[in-house]
């Protein structure tokens, strides 16, 4: 009788240990797993996250800068480009009006001259009388 009481209470012993160290055992597992996956996934998560942050943050600076940048030298080339032409439009326009005013100058003062060149000599012909045949 003993003896069954006791194979009894150790096998109800033993499958309440078992069924206890089951029961924990898989309890941990999971919790240990759970844990685990939750910081993967986290620091997955985490990390993508971080990285497209900041290749959009890069991209749009990239973008940003270029463009301001292209908008600024366009302003600057043309801003440059129009005092240059301005420039070449003035020095151009003050050379050849200079230009015409030195021969318009010139050319009085060549017509004066003939004028009273052909004045005085008129006047010397008349007086010889060869005025009339000659002119």
């Amino acid at each position: 009788m003993s003896l069954c009481v006791c194979l009894y209470v150790s096998v109800v012993m033993s499958l309440c240990v078992c069924l206890y160290v089951s029961v924990v055992m898989r309890w941990c597992v999971s919790f240990c797993l759970s844990a685990v996956m939750s910081l993967c996934v986290c620091l997955c998560v985490s990390v993508v996250m971080s990285l497209c942050v900041c290749l959009c943050v890069s991209v749009v600076m990239t973008l940003c800068v270029c463009l301001c940048m292209s908008v600024v030298m366009s302003l600057y080339v043309c801003l440059c480009m129009s005092v240059v032409m301005s420039l070449c439009v003035c020095l151009y326009v003050s050379v050849v009006m200079s230009f015409l005013c030195v021969c318009f100058c010139v050319s009085v003062v060549m017509s004066l001259c003939v004028s009273l060149y052909v004045s005085l000599c008129c006047d010397e012909f008349e007086r010889l009388s060869l005025c009339e045949s000659v002119f």
